[in-house]
């Protein structure tokens, strides 16, 4: 009984007054990787996964062997984009490596759907039916809903890619130095290395974050929210649970 534990017993009692004290729709799941100790709340309602796609999406395409050397051309641009590679002229070339980056490091719309648009979506499908998500791309849309748990599993899989491969370090690397850190990466990248992808949707109201944490024994967090993003108010939930799972993680693992 978790309950036993009076220090585990209070930071289930600060999850429960994060949970109660939140006016938005909010969803998270934590795992331990090397343990399974898991926690879910709101964990199987679908929510838009917004650029948080982008990471299982590339990890798809890395795994599926890509050359990273191709050239594509930017001969269309994801609708209102105002990101890098949409602002470049038509026309401009770029490596499926250039691509890859600009899609995590800056969470660059068009750039992701170059990659799309180039690779296209069964890799990326066929992982989620191995993965037991039904997060699935199809045609005409690069984005989709999924669960807080869907997505756990998916971060949880990008894990072991890194550690099995240089290709996968390197996915791992960029994660962990993505131009907007300021959820749980802002939280615990002081402590430890945080590989993430956070993903904001300012007309639906979305704000999310799905994070590797490279603790003593490390964890995967996913948290989904329905709050205007990218401001400090909305950026404390993730930072709140952060803690909370570092320090129950900290415990399960002891």
């Amino acid at each position: 009984d978790v309950y036993s534990n009076e220090e585990l017993e209070d930071c289930f009692d600060r999850l429960q007054k994060i949970c109660s004290e939140s006016y938005f729709d909010l969803a998270f799941s934590y795992k331990n990787i090397n343990t399974g100790a898991y926690v879910g709340y709101n964990q199987y309602t679908d929510f838009m996964t917004c650029s948080t796609i982008k990471a299982p999406y590339v990890k798809s395409i890395l795994q599926n062997g890509i050359d990273l050397s191709e050239i594509i051309t930017r001969n269309y641009i994801w609708p209102g984009d105002d990101g890098t590679v949409a602002l470049a002229p038509y026309g401009t070339t770029y490596t499926a490596k250039q691509l890859i980056e600009y899609t995590i490091l800056e969470s660059d719309n068009t750039a992701y759907y170059l990659l799309f648009n180039n690779y296209g979506y069964s890799a990326y499908n066929s992982n989620q039916y191995q993965l037991g998500s039904s997060v699935l791309l199809g045609d005409s849309w690069i984005f989709t809903y999924g669960t807080s748990d869907e997505m756990m599993y998916n971060f949880e899989d990008i894990y072991h890619f890194g550690e099995e491969n240089e290709t996968g370090a390197w996915l791992i690397d960029l994660l962990s130095d993505t131009d907007v850190n300021m959820q749980i990466g802002q939280a615990l990248g002081g402590k430890y290395k945080v590989a993430q992808k956070y993903g904001s949707e300012f007309n639906e109201i979305v704000f999310n974050d799905c994070a590797i944490v490279y603790a003593d024994s490390p964890f995967v967090l996913s948290i989904f929210t329905n709050q205007m993003p990218e401001t400090e108010e909305s950026c404390k939930v993730f930072k709140d649970l952060a803690v909370v799972f570092d320090d129950i993680n900290t415990l399960l693992a002891e």
